[in-house]
This record gives C-alpha cells, sequence and structure tokens, in this order.
C-alpha cells in the first residue's frame, strides 16, 4: 500500500511536469535557426546590469555568455560531442568533460529548471493543492544531487510553472551554513510566445535578502556553427 502511494505520488509529478513542458512546446521551436536570448540581470534598486546570451541549436548544441560593462565574466559552449569549453574571468579558457560542462551548464539553461527533468536525474513527488494568495495551485517535490531541494508551483488552469523555493538540504541532508549558496525563491512573472514555443519574459528571485529581476528577449538568428565551436566570439 505504501508503494502504491509513492507511485501514485511520482506518477501525479510527472503527469503535472510533462503538462506544462507540453505547454511550452519547446521541441516545436525553428529547426533551421539557433534560439536566442538576451538576458538583463538587474538588482532590485540599482541599475548595475549583466548582460546573458544564451544561443541554443539543435542536438545539445549550446553557447551562454555572461558580459558586464562590456567584458566578458564568463562562457561555456558545446557542439554537444567535441567541444566542451568554460571560460571564466579570473582563469581563461580550459576545456572540461562532458561531465562537468553539463553540471555548470545546468544552471544557465535556456529551457529552465525542468527541461529533460529525466536525464537530470529529479525525483519528483506530487504535494497535492497548495495556497498562495488565496489561490489553488499545484505543488511538487522534487529532489537531486545537483541542486538543494525544491518545491515547484504551477498554475492549475495554465499549467504553467510560477514559482519555485529551495530548502537548506540536498536529497533530504541538511548543509552545513558555510556552504549555503540557495535562493530563497525564484518566480517566472511572464511567458513571452515565439512562433509554436513559450520562454520567460521576466522572472525575479531572492538570494540574501535581496531580490534580482530578469528580463528576458528571444528571437531567432542564423545558424553559425563557431559558436559552438570557437572560444572567440564570432
Amino acid at each position: 500500500m505504501g508503494q502504491a502511494v509513492v507511485d501514485d505520488a511520482e506518477a501525479e509529478a510527472a503527469a503535472t511536469v510533462d503538462a506544462f513542458l507540453h505547454t511550452l512546446n519547446l521541441e516545436a521551436r525553428s529547426s533551421d535557426s539557433v534560439l536566442f536570448v538576451e538576458s538583463h540581470i538587474v538588482p532590485r534598486g540599482q541599475t548595475d546590469t549583466l548582460i546573458m546570451r544564451r544561443w541554443a541549436g539543435q542536438q545539445h548544441r549550446r553557447r551562454i555568455e555572461v558580459w558586464y560593462e562590456g567584458r566578458l565574466q564568463m562562457c561555456l559552449f558545446s557542439d554537444g560531442h567535441t567541444y566542451f569549453e568554460s571560460y571564466q574571468r579570473d582563469e581563461g579558457w580550459r576545456s572540461i568533460n562532458d561531465e562537468k560542462y553539463y553540471d555548470e551548464e545546468q544552471a544557465y539553461n535556456i529551457f529552465g529548471p525542468l527541461y529533460q527533468w529525466q536525464l537530470r536525474g529529479e525525483d519528483l513527488r506530487y504535494e497535492g493543492t497548495a495556497y498562495l494568495n488565496d489561490k489553488p495551485v499545484v505543488r511538487i517535490s522534487a529532489r537531486s544531487p545537483s541542486h538543494y531541494d525544491r518545491h515547484y508551483y504551477f498554475e492549475k488552469e495554465s499549467k504553467l510553472m510560477f514559482l519555485y523555493t529551495e530548502s537548506d538540504s540536498i536529497a533530504g541532508e541538511a548543509l552545513p551554513l558555510r556552504t549555503r549558496n540557495r535562493v530563497d525563491w525564484h518566480a517566472y512573472h511572464e511567458y513571452q510566445p515565439l512562433g509554436e514555443i513559450l520562454l520567460p519574459s521576466a522572472e525575479s528571485y531572492q538570494y540574501k535578502n535581496s531580490i534580482t529581476l530578469i528580463f528576458h528577449k528571444a528571437r531567432y538568428v542564423a545558424n553559425d556553427e563557431r559558436l559552438f565551436t570557437e572560444r572567440q566570439i564570432p
């Protein structure tokens, strides 16, 4: 009986997340162009702005750049099979293995934290209806070795995920205070259509009692293989 309850909770959570991803319809993105998203990241009440640029081609071809005051701060790119490259301003360029690349890339993934959740090793549990501002929403829990334990919240009508919170534990094990770098919450305020797909257009998160705002603009650009194979900026 206990196993049946667990299995039902897993199945319902999977159905919730899959309905959300179906709504985003990400697999319908253009196959002959590259999806490009430019994000402006601004601490609330300040004018300092980080600019993040992300390109997503087919077959795991990805590039991520973060800029501040016209200088490249970090970059990750891969063609999905041969090149796995990383740049940090204090370290310069280095080649890394595919496992390290995907671990680092996950935090910047253009399609969000639940995309391909099965491959990421997410352990999902359906937790029924919760109430936020007196509005009923669906809540699921998520555990993974790659992030803090989370609760995800979904609108019942639209199926869209609009919030997640993080705990002080990973896989149920509490971490020492000195290792904490978790967000209190991460909100998705608006989604934007681009052709047949749906992507976030405005997000925010709270970290150490400070709120950061993120604004995205998405479009398709011409395919350029150098994005995924060359360290130099094309």
